[in-house]
């Protein structure tokens, strides 16, 4: 092999892994200073928290049914309601609380274009990545997205602040998985 090659091979791992490392330093040092915050941030979505109670969430839900804001979700599991601003076509998000706790410690939500199909390339996965960074940034403000390796996907994003942990992450072949978690809880 040429030894030219060699040398721009190795040059290119090097980067990556500054890259790579960089990126890592940036979500480690974001995380140290929103620990040691003593204000939290528990808001969720639609008058949910973190904190709530698992009855009082189901209650609540229940009244917005009940008002026609949201419906029973994908496979009875999931509470269903259907997003037109603030992303460039109408979207539906399917969420659920973890329940290993009587309150709302995580929170699971499955966003996707109602209009998606395999050959409607503005609609991907990437593009509503975008719409949900810059719809959570109108709902919640404060800091910014930081890209973070991901094992799958190789890349995900992180939200924090204060307590407030939001991370987005591909799934299936048109959906994005969004955790809403109560770092605190850990």
């Amino acid at each position: 092999m040429n030894n030219k090659y060699i040398q721009f091979v190795i040059g290119i791992l090097v980067i990556a892994t500054l890259w790579s490392c960089n990126q890592g330093s940036e979500y480690s040092r974001l995380l140290k200073q929103e620990k040691a915050k003593v204000e939290r941030q528990d808001s969720l979505f639609l008058g949910m928290y973190l904190g709530m109670t698992i009855d009082s969430f189901y209650k609540h839900c229940f009244m917005l049914n009940k008002d026609t804001i949201v419906w029973q979700g994908s496979k009875n599991m999931s509470v269903q309601y259907y997003i037109d601003e603030g992303v460039k076509s109408k979207t539906v998000m399917n969420f659920y609380p973890s329940t290993e706790s009587d309150v709302i410690e995580e929170m699971l939500a499955y966003f996707q274009y109602v209009a998606w199909a395999p050959w409607n390339k503005s609609l991907h996965q990437e593009a509503l990545k975008q719409d949900l960074m810059q719809l959570f940034m109108e709902w919640y403000g404060g800091n910014e997205f930081v890209e973070v390796p991901h094992p799958i996907d190789s890349i995900g994003y992180v939200k924090l602040d204060a307590n407030r942990r939001i991370t987005l992450e591909n799934d299936d072949v048109n959906k994005i998985k969004v955790t809403f978690k109560d770092m605190r809880a850990e």
